[in-house]
């Protein structure tokens, strides 16, 4: 619980930080050209939107909220994710820079929509439970009586004005 916590609280610094890391070490030091670091440039807002994206989806669970501890498959894709990022920035083989990459951006696809999975099954569940509990309070079933708060509040009658004209 404790580390599904402390990704829940590493998401909103990953949105600053891992970007500002991948420009700096792979825009700055492991750069060959003025292009490479123009590329850096741009993607690194890609990226930290991307981030942002993911962290907004997983936050957006009431679950996630109410405990402040992302599910233990968030935690895991986002585990995954922020080090392919890392290890990209720290990656001075081209190849191994390509690979790293190839994997970060289908680890980023496999969290956004882990994420949204969760958070349409989340919904969908307590949707359901919200109507099933208006049904059970409003609409008894098989020829029941009303359910048992119908009729126990108080009951207001307003009468309509008459017309008094002499």
């Amino acid at each position: 619980m404790w580390y599904r916590r402390a990704v829940f609280y590493a998401m909103l610094g990953a949105v600053i930080v891992l970007p500002a890391w991948l420009l700096v070490s792979r825009g700055i030091i492991f750069t060959d050209t003025g292009w490479d670091f123009l590329g850096y440039l741009v993607l690194a807002p890609l990226l930290a939107v991307a981030l942002g994206i993911v962290a907004a989806v997983v936050w957006a669970r009431k679950s996630v909220r109410a405990t402040r501890a992302v599910s233990p498959l968030d935690a895991a894709l986002l585990t995954a994710w922020y080090l392919s990022i890392a290890l990209y920035g720290a990656s001075g083989d081209e190849g191994v820079a390509t690979a790293v990459a190839v994997v970060g951006v289908l680890l980023a696809v496999a969290s956004f929509w882990a994420a949204v999975w969760q958070l349409v099954r989340e919904t969908r569940s307590r949707l359901r439970n919200i109507v099933t509990t208006f049904e059970q309070q409003a609409m008894p079933r098989d020829g029941q009586g009303p359910g048992q708060n119908a009729g126990s509040g108080p009951v207001i009658r307003i009468e309509p004005p008459t017309d008094r004209r002499p």
